[in-house]
């Protein structure tokens, strides 16, 4: 691996975060129940016909001066399809993908719910696309490069929740393992594989091979979680020399423990439309000009309340 390629990985290894719920016995973790109630009221809101024209009017404000990206929305506004929504979110060098992780990584809420049509259009496509469990269930692997402090923090994190920020892209090939010990030349970083573990009569389904829905098809079993999708960190394990795995498995939505995490928060909110929980839930955790970015949206298209 050359250098370049080396800092382009450890700059897209960034790129992956997460929050962690500790175990029930623990205090929750305010963060981890934001993060669940901003995901949940960004797929809740009604996805109607302005919301498509409100995210691309904004995207155009984003993307002024930048002819590039304009032609790529006015393409996007005359001809996105429900069914090419993995396919625009994959697509190299497009506005989707940079907005997209963007929002979802910081997060963002005004940003994520300017971008709500898309971002459930994707969930949508997900969850309808063939379930790709074997009849033994599966695993998945997502290679990360992390500081030693977070691999220390994981490790200390045995039965906690964990959520990523945003869309998770594993894959099948376990073979990933054996690149990730091979091209680890930073002193700085610890290597850890994530290895996630479905079993078949687990009820979910909001995740899907996408080898044949992305921009640029690359048949290598490409497997991706939709952004709202929790994990229970079963362990931390060295695999080989500077190199670790962290098991995971998937955590369903009726389960005691996360409920609790969501609800310690949720429980504060007030009842309403979702850009109405919204402006709550900003104010409830501080995130005062939030709360305001959001309350004038309300005051100025009052309707938009319900979507």
């Amino acid at each position: 691996m050359t250098q370049l390629q080396s800092q382009v990985e450890q700059l897209e290894s960034q790129l992956l975060t997460w929050t962690i719920s500790p175990p029930p016995e623990s205090p929750p973790n305010i963060e981890f129940s934001y993060a669940q109630l901003l995901h949940q009221f960004i797929l809740d809101s009604e996805n109607t016909k302005h919301a498509k024209s409100d995210m691309v009017n904004y995207c155009k404000e984003q993307y002024t001066g930048n002819a590039v990206q304009l032609k790529l929305i006015d393409e996007f506004d005359r001809s996105f399809d429900s069914a090419k929504a993995v396919w625009w979110l994959t697509r190299k060098t497009c506005f989707l993908s940079r907005m997209t992780n963007r929002g979802l990584r910081s997060p963002e809420p005004d940003i994520q719910y300017q971008l709500r049509f898309f971002v459930q259009q994707i969930h949508q496509q997900l969850l309808s696309e063939p379930n790709p469990l074997s009849v033994n269930g599966t695993f998945f692997y997502r290679r990360h490069l992390m500081s030693p402090k977070e691999l220390e923090k994981l490790a200390a994190s045995h039965e906690s929740l964990l959520c990523f920020s945003n869309f998770l892209l594993t894959t099948t090939d376990p073979s990933t393992m054996g690149r990730l010990t091979k091209s680890n030349n930073n002193t700085s970083t610890v290597p850890v594989l994530f290895r996630i573990a479905v079993h078949s009569k687990t009820k979910f389904n909001a995740f899907a091979n996408i080898d044949q829905l992305c921009h640029s098809p690359s048949g290598s079993n490409a497997i991706l979680f939709s952004m709202n999708v929790v994990f229970r960190v079963n362990s931390v394990k060295s695999y080989a020399k500077n190199v670790h795995t962290v098991d995971l498995s998937i955590v369903v939505e009726d389960d005691k423990h996360l409920c609790a995490a969501i609800h310690f928060l949720d429980r504060q909110v007030i009842d309403g439309p979702p850009l109405v929980r919204l402006t709550d839930l900003m104010d409830e955790t501080e995130e005062y000009f939030r709360a305001d970015q959001f309350a004038d949206i309300i005051i100025k298209v009052p309707i938009m309340i319900w979507r």
